[in-house]
């Protein structure tokens, strides 16, 4: 199948904020000036096969959660007894898709929890996880992370572990592989579990989410 090295899309970082790991050691200059990437894609619109895409690409977004202790009702407000607090993120990293619908992902967070929370303040996080994603005839990707993995570097809780499973996200993917972009389109809640080195978990938080993914590729040596 015929295909074209696309060519780098400049993108200004989105700022304020899950899905969190480890960023590949690219500079600014590597992500964004160089003029030949590992990124591929079918040539035209007639021939193209979307979940072939590969390549490296270099991810940014913003996370926004509502927290409640006590999990959420059926309709998806809080459940009773609950304390609420609310979590804010920012993310960059690094995603690679393996050409056959599957890849892997690195993320670094810095997350803002506020009040009520019993622990407001800054921390940052790393995660890494694996990932499935599919291209329906319309065009509309759809984005399927693996389990979630990764460790507290700074912060109130800085050294314990935790994992999450989240729900899909929906996009397109612009001509020719040059950006794709990520939403969350339907809320669903998941559970973070906090667990110290050792395995215990010391915590399990409900939430909804809503992220927000700008992905474009990269040159890699």
């Amino acid at each position: 199948m015929r295909t074209y090295r696309v060519v780098v899309l400049a993108l200004g970082l989105v700022l304020a904020a899950t899905a969190v790991g480890r960023v590949a050691k690219l500079s600014w200059n590597q992500a964004f000036a160089a003029p030949a990437l590992v990124a591929t894609l079918p040539a035209t619109a007639q021939d193209q096969d979307w979940n072939q895409l590969r390549g490296t690409y270099f991810a940014t977004g913003v996370t926004s959660c509502v927290v409640s202790s006590t999990g959420f009702n059926p309709n998806l407000t809080p459940a009773s007894g609950a304390v609420v607090y609310f979590q804010s993120s920012s993310v960059q990293g690094i995603w690679k898709f393996n050409g056959d619908g599957t890849g892997t992902g690195q993320l670094n967070e810095l997350q803002l929890t506020l009040p009520p929370s019993g622990t407001p303040g800054g921390s940052s996080v790393e995660d890494s996880f694996p990932f499935a994603y599919t291209v329906a005839e319309d065009g509309v990707l759809t984005f399927a992370p693996g389990l979630v993995t990764g460790t507290i570097t700074t912060g109130p809780a800085a050294g314990l572990a935790f994992s999450d499973t989240l729900p899909p996200l929906t996009g397109r993917i612009a001509r020719e592989g040059t950006a794709i972009t990520l939403t969350s389109t339907v809320p669903a809640v998941e559970t973070v579990k906090v667990e110290t080195p050792t395995g215990t978990i010391v915590a399990e938080l409900p939430r909804i989410c809503n992220r927000m993914r700008v992905l474009i590729p990269v040159h890699e040596h």
